[in-house]
């Protein structure tokens, strides 16, 4: 919070709410963003952000190993409308443990997965493997991908892509390969407004030179 203390006095014209706080003692108020590519602030927090896509990358790859998927988990719970509380107790661990699991902040102990696997498969009465599931839970690849591709296909990309950083155009690259959902983690897709927002920004800023 001390952080975006100082962005409640900062002056910076490109600045936007992100989001609402409430605290202790009535205290309240708004979360910042903004598109200065030279505030520290914006850079302290993107390189928080990286740290965390990268940890959460070497999850989805160690989990993906052992042919565990924590996206798959979490779509089948969302289709079968099962609480995280509830799967808490059918993986045998408890609630924050659980999100751990399904937010890829932890590896997936193999004996919880299959046990996920397996009671969410009943609940929804089918038994279905990832590729059969996925195949029709494509919300997010057809909303991203063409509001990529069409900044990809702008005269301007070339230099948007020089200059956006290199995780957003991993980000980038994972979802234009995308053929489903499942395809890319819940991260990749909970940042690809915000790689937007950096290419309109950019874009923005190449119009003032021109």
């Amino acid at each position: 919070m001390v952080i975006n203390a100082k962005c409640n006095d900062c002056k910076e014209p490109t600045k936007y709410v992100v989001g609402f706080f409430d605290g202790k003692n009535g205290i309240h108020g708004c979360l910042y963003a903004c598109h200065n590519e030279e505030c520290t602030i914006k850079q302290i927090k993107e390189l928080s952000a990286s740290k965390e896509i990268q940890q959460r990358e070497k999850i989805q790859f160690a989990n993906g190993d052992k042919d565990m998927y924590a996206g798959y988990i979490a779509a089948l719970r969302r289709d079968a409308k099962v609480s995280m509380f509830k799967m808490a107790q059918i993986a045998g661990c408890d609630p924050a443990e659980y999100s751990e699991y399904e937010h890829e902040r932890k590896e997936f102990d193999p004996k919880v997965y299959q046990r996920c696997k397996e009671y969410l498969n009943t609940v929804r009465n089918r038994v279905c493997n990832l590729g059969e599931y996925m195949k029709v839970k494509n919300d997010e690849v057809r909303y991203y991908q063409p509001r990529f591709k069409r900044w990809i296909d702008s005269t301007k990309w070339d230099s948007i892509a020089e200059r956006l950083p290199d995780e957003n155009i991993s980000i980038i690259t994972q979802v234009m390969n995308a053929e489903k959902d499942g395809d890319c983690s819940w991260l990749i897709w909970k940042c690809c407004d915000h790689v937007l927002d950096n290419i309109r920004a950019i874009a923005k800023k190449i119009d003032g030179l021109t």
